[in-house]
């Protein structure tokens, strides 16, 4: 009787695998290759230092014969969410016990979007031009897009990110552009 337990979980937890695995994630993982870089504090002090080695190892990565795009990014999807903060549009009014949305949230760079193979639908991707001098520019997913403008309108509107709900004293730093809508990641 135990091994008929144990032979129905089994086959419960295989065929829960199975329907998680034929999950499209959104992006495409094939003739993907990752790395992490952690650069030490001494020798990289600031956010100027960290930027040019991005850029020389970016350029040194695109310049290899088999590499087709590269881009960075602060985290990869499924390697979790360490995000607490919330981000919605600057018109939105929560309702009295709404729950606030704390998507995953990536710094990426120009080409993550074309790297990953996850197809823009509308407006563009992130460019060069969208650098720290730039207005603050943001590119979300169709699901975040259909929660907040369900009739469709998400681009050029401001999104509030990292500032509490409700704040009036919003600094240029917490408010973000939408500038392209891609597939649900």
């Amino acid at each position: 009787a135990l091994a008929f337990v144990m032979l129905i979980g089994a086959g419960l937890m295989f065929m829960s695998f199975r329907a998680a695995v034929s999950v499209d994630p959104g992006f495409d993982s094939e003739d993907l290759l990752t790395a992490y870089v952690s650069l030490p504090a001494a020798q990289y002090p600031d956010a100027d230092a960290r930027r040019q080695f991005a850029d020389e190892l970016l350029r040194e990565v695109k310049a290899m014969p088999s590499v087709t795009a590269a881009s960075l990014t602060t985290q990869l999807p499924f390697t979790g969410n360490n995000s607490s903060s919330v981000i919605m549009p600057d018109w939105y009014e929560p309702t009295p016990g709404e729950s606030l949305l704390s998507p995953l949230q990536s710094w990426v760079g120009p080409g993550y979007f074309e790297s990953l193979g996850i197809s823009l639908v509308e407006g563009r991707a992130f460019q060069e031009s969208d650098g720290p001098d730039a207005t603050n520019a943001i590119v979300i997913d169709r699901w975040l897009a259909d929660r907040y403008w369900p009739e469709g309108g998400a681009l050029g509107d401001r999104m509030i990110w990292g500032a509490v709900p409700g704040a009036t004293d919003l600094s240029e730093e917490n408010i973000y552009t939408v500038v392209g809508i891609v597939e649900t990641i």
